[in-house]
C-alpha cells in the first residue's frame, strides 16, 4: 500500500497515489450464475364505503446469489481481502498503461492502475415490509371534487451478504459501508387534489424518515459526539395548477419543494461530487418554478 491508513509519507507522489478518484474497470462477467428468488405476499383491500378505501401488503423477499458490485468503499476498506482486484500499473496491459495517468511516470513504485468493480454473485438478500395505501374521495360537491391519496412503505428487515455464505449486513435505518449506505425505513407520498370544472389543483408531500449517518470515514466524524450522528428526516411538498378551459390546450403551473426545504446534511463521503447531502434521497435545488403549455389537436 503507498498510502496505509492515510499515510502520505509511504508514497513518492501523493498527489497521485492518495486521496484520489482510481480507475475503475466495470461491466459484465462471464462468470457469474444466475440470480434466483422466492418470494411471497399477503394483502387485502377494504373499501367500507364509496368514497373511501384502504389496504396493505405484506412482503417477503429472499435473493440468491445477488448479482451487484462490491463497491469502491468496501475495496479500499479492506485491501488485503480484495487484493485480487487491484491491479498494478505492472500488471495493466501497454494500451491500458497508456491511456492511465498515473502509470505514465510510475518512478520507483508501482502505482495503482484501477481496481476491478465488475458485477459479481455476492451473496444472498433477505427483506421483509408493509405497503400502505389509503384512499378517500368527497364525491362532486359545490365547491368541487376533493381527493385525499396515502401511500407508504414501511421497512421490517433488510439484510444482505457481500460474498457467498458471508457475514449479514444490515443497513437498515443506518448507513452502511458495505451497502454504501442507508436503507430508509420509512416513507410516503401523501397528495390532495380538487377539481372544479376547468380547473385543477394537486398538493402533495414526499416524506423520507432519518438514519444514522456514516460517522466513520475519519476525524473528526469517527469521535465522540460526531460518531452518533443521524441524519434529518426529508419532507417536499410540491403544489401544481391546472387550467383546461380552452379546447384542446392545458395550462399547467406549479412549484417544486414550495416551502425551499434543504437538503438533511449528512457527512457521507461516498458519492461522487455530492458532498454535505445524499444525491439519492434529497434534492439539492431549493424551490423550482416550472410552467407549461399543451395543444393537443
Amino acid at each position: 500500500m503507498l498510502c496505509p491508513g492515510g499515510d502520505t509519507t509511504k508514497s513518492p507522489n501523493p498527489a497521485r497515489d492518495c486521496g484520489t478518484q482510481f480507475q475503475q474497470l466495470q461491466g459484465g462477467n462471464t462468470g457469474l450464475t444466475a440470480e434466483t428468488s422466492k418470494a411471497w405476499t399477503l394483502g387485502m383491500v377494504l373499501q367500507p364505503t364509496p368514497q373511501f378505501s384502504f389496504g396493505f401488503d405484506y412482503w417477503k423477499y429472499k435473493i440468491k446469489d445477488s448479482i451487484s458490485t462490491i463497491g469502491e468503499q468496501s475495496i479500499f476498506a479492506d485491501p488485503t481481502k480484495y487484493a485480487g482486484l487491484f491491479v498494478r500499473c505492472s500488471q495493466a496491459t501497454p494500451v491500458q498503461q497508456n491511456a492511465i495517468g498515473a502509470c505514465q511516470n510510475p518512478g520507483p513504485v508501482d502505482p495503482l492502475a484501477y481496481v476491478i468493480n465488475t458485477f459479481l454473485n455476492l451473496g444472498d438478500v433477505k427483506t421483509s415490509g408493509i405497503d400502505l395505501q389509503a384512499n378517500a374521495n368527497s364525491g362532486p360537491t359545490s365547491s368541487g371534487r376533493f381527493n385525499l391519496s396515502y401511500r407508504g412503505t414501511y421497512i421490517t428487515k433488510y439484510e444482505f451478504q457481500v460474498e457467498p455464505r458471508g457475514t449479514w449486513f444490515n443497513p437498515l435505518g443506518a448507513y452502511n459501508a458495505q451497502f454504501a449506505g442507508p436503507v430508509i425505513r420509512y416513507q410516503q407520498v401523501v397528495t390532495l387534489g380538487w377539481e372544479l370544472g376547468p380547473w385543477s389543483t394537486l398538493v402533495s408531500n414526499r416524506y423520507l424518515n432519518g438514519y444514522k449517518d456514516q460517522n466513520s470515514q475519519g476525524a473528526p466524524f469517527n469521535v465522540a459526539p460526531f460518531n452518533t450522528r443521524s441524519v434529518g428526516e426529508y419532507s417536499v411538498f410540491d403544489v401544481s395548477v391546472s387550467y383546461t378551459g380552452i379546447k384542446g390546450m392545458t395550462l399547467q403551473a406549479g412549484l417544486l419543494n414550495a416551502f425551499d426545504t434543504d437538503p438533511p446534511f449528512t457527512n457521507q463521503v461516498g458519492r461522487f461530487q455530492a458532498r454535505g447531502y445524499d444525491d439519492r434521497f434529497a434534492n439539492p435545488l431549493g424551490r423550482t418554478y416550472q410552467v407549461s403549455a399543451r395543444y393537443e389537436f
